[in-house]
């Protein structure tokens, strides 16, 4: 799994939202990868314990995250993702970060 194809980080407006893209990968040696379930967002990667309150989906090579109300400075955005295969067979869990830096908003134009 690899967000925003692997850079550092995103940025915006102070208060405005971004698009946070997801590329998910998976292969299993008892068969075909059929289901993935993943959690966005929060202060770190999940643990598979964590992952257990989220529903199983089908699976998919990508998707994308709307990250609203940007803050001022440094903020991490994570994705966990756990796989799992037509037999049953779960994978460990897997994350990825990126950061996210809001800019002040540019002052307003006076009026004439």
């Amino acid at each position: 799994m690899l967000l925003q194809d692997g850079l550092c980080c995103v940025g915006g407006i102070e208060g405005g939202a971004v698009n946070i893209t997801a590329a998910f990968q998976a292969q299993s040696l008892s068969g075909e990868v059929t289901a993935m379930r993943v959690a966005n967002g929060g202060s770190g990667c999940r643990a598979e314990a964590e992952l257990n309150a989220f529903p199983w989906e089908p699976f998919a090579t990508g998707k994308t995250y709307l990250f609203e109300g940007i803050p001022i400075n440094w903020i991490g955005y994570y994705v966990s993702v756990q796989y799992r295969d037509a037999q049953g067979n779960l994978s460990p869990v897997y994350c990825d970060d990126v950061s996210v830096e809001g800019m002040p908003r540019p002052p307003a134009s006076p009026t004439p």
